[in-house]
């Protein structure tokens, strides 16, 4: 047996051997002429890559019991330090078709599966053809003739099984008319568009096996960003879902702005302290605000989940920071942010961050139960002041905490930043997410601690108490107050809140349970400060 027989007989043999997959590795081929040119990622850097590519409509039983033809192709090699690897194989001379391709690092699968290979005659005239037809702007023809034409066209088959070929259609229309002694470039925008239709379809649950497929992730800086060790397991697990909530994607550029806010979402949302946000969001937007980006902001953002990069922003604007003056209310942006513990934001600004309208909806789906707080939510969710607990759940009979209320509070009434104070709790650092909020809470004295020196972070907000953080935010607008009738456990209700339960019962805030009790000691529910929120708001917005 000579050399090359040797090869192809070994690389075989290891083909038989193992089907175990491995995410990370990455195989791609694309055509230059009659050139195939195979560009992967090995599993490590130690190991000869084998490399095999089969006759048409052979197998590797055929290269076993050497079929002329059964083998076009077989090297093997050591890839480059970094595991990346190329190999240009010369195609002239073979028909148009799909070829087998395996490639393996010893026992290890690295990729197997097929690649379209086009006559330049025939690729030349297929691309004449599909800017015929999408001339026509029949998405129905053009979708047939892909079909039709597929291996011509030289599109890979890699997305087929997930997503059709029509629902891609508008993205592979967009980047037409296409030159036709290009092979590559509309082989290209084929694969994006299947690709980017994958994800917003929610197809993939991971990045990493997708990686080397999203272009914009191979271009620095966002090669770097997703090399260094902010990008953990828990980011990478959660990468792919962000990418396609941040679907329809408008276009592929569209989709590359997706991609790159979704990885700071993530990062904001998962991160292992404040500064992986601030040096994400620089790599990747060089000219992001500095002044969004200090300690106490990002502090602030951190462990939130938010709908899009402009939510985010707006969260970041709304924290408060010492030396600021601040718009009062109804005036200047909207506020953003929301409940911590992964909240997700849901607010819509005009435009979204990659470009593109936002629906305005919100689309809780556990508000069974709680329909009569839907348009409060809704209401102060559109607003960027609360927010849901992700997945589409707001969770409104969950309690809300001490600091949460605060927040929304500070967001919604536009506490001035002017007003922080020197921290008076010692449960207060500034490494907590709600610093900010509580400083400047207790120097517009709107809040007191549950003792001198504690303000009680963790312990959910009682309903007496939420009426009486309420109470101090609005007393100060010209508010008419009605006749306040007293509720049927008004001896339960501290001293120090009954005129505040009073005055929100008197300005039809609140009128408690149809026993006709208050319950002031009772946690108070999301929905329920959601609810109390929205009305304080309607009562201000009619003065």
């Amino acid at each position: 047996m000579n050399k090359i027989g040797r090869l192809i007989f070994g690389a075989v043999c290891i083909f038989g051997i193992s089907q175990t997959a491995f995410a990370a590795a990455h195989i791609d081929v694309f055509d230059d002429s009659s050139i195939s040119h195979i560009n992967g990622t090995a599993l490590c850097a130690d190991k000869k890559v084998s490399v095999c590519i089969f006759g048409l409509d052979k197998l590797p039983s055929d290269a076993e019991n050497a079929l002329p033809g059964a083998v076009i192709y077989a090297n093997q090699f050591m890839p480059e330090k970094d595991l990346t690897f190329s190999v240009p194989v010369d195609m002239n001379g073979y028909e148009t078709g799909e070829y087998r391709l395996s490639v393996y690092q010893e026992r290890e699968k690295v990729y197997d599966g097929y690649f379209p290979y086009a006559k330049p005659i025939d690729n030349k005239t297929a691309l004449q053809g599909l800017n015929e037809v999408i001339e026509s702007g029949d998405n129905a023809k053009i979708t047939e003739y892909i079909n039709n034409n597929r291996v011509k066209l030289e599109f890979s088959s890699d997305y087929d099984s997930l997503v059709s070929i029509g629902s891609a259609v508008k993205y592979i229309i967009q980047g037409a008319p296409y030159d036709i002694n290009n092979k590559t470039a509309c082989a290209n925008v084929y694969k994006k568009a299947m690709l980017a239709q994958s994800f917003a379809e929610g197809k993939f649950t991971s990045v990493d096996e997708n990686i080397g497929n999203i272009d914009v992730l191979n271009k620095s800086p966002l090669k770097d960003v997703y090399a260094e060790k902010y990008i953990t397991d828990t980011v990478k697990q959660n990468f792919a879902a962000k990418i396609t909530s941040l679907a329809p994607y408008a276009s592929l550029d569209d989709f590359d702005t997706a991609v790159c806010d979704a990885l700071i979402l993530t990062v904001v949302n998962y991160p292992t302290g404040a500064d992986d946000i601030s040096s994400v969001i620089t790599k990747i937007y060089p000219n992001f605000p500095e002044t969004l980006l200090n300690p106490t902001v990002c502090r602030a953002v951190m462990k939130n989940s938010y709908k899009n990069l402009a939510s985010l922003k707006t969260a970041m604007e709304n924290v408060p920071q010492a030396g600021e003056s601040s718009p009062s209310k109804g005036s200047g942006s909207k506020g953003g942010g929301g409940t911590p513990s992964g909240a997700v934001s849901n607010s819509v600004p005009s435009n979204s961050a990659s470009g593109k309208d936002e629906k305005t909806e919100t689309y809780f789906d556990d508000m069974d139960g709680a329909e009569w707080a839907k348009t409060s939510v809704d209401a102060l969710v559109k607003k960027g002041i609360i927010a849901g607990r992700g997945n589409n759940k707001f969770a409104p009979n969950e309690s809300i905490t001490r600091e949460e209320f605060v927040k929304l509070c500070v967001v919604l009434f536009k506490l001035p930043a002017d007003s922080i104070s020197d921290n008076a709790f010692n449960d207060v650092t500034e490494d907590m997410w709600c610093y900010p909020y509580i400083k400047t809470a207790y120097g517009a004295k709107i809040i007191n601690g549950i003792s001198s020196d504690e303000f009680g972070v963790g312990r959910n907000v009682t309903r007496q108490d939420a009426m009486v953080i309420l109470n101090e935010c609005i007393k100060n607008y010209n508010l008419t107050y009605g006749e306040g009738e007293k509720f049927a456990d008004d001896a339960d209700i501290s001293d120090y809140a009954k005129s505040a339960v009073e005055n929100m019962r008197a300005l039809g805030i609140i009128s408690g349970y149809t026993d006709g009790t208050f319950c002031p000691k009772n946690s108070i529910t999301r929905a329920e400060a959601a609810k109390i929120l929205f009305e304080a708001d309607e009562r201000i917005d009619e003065i």
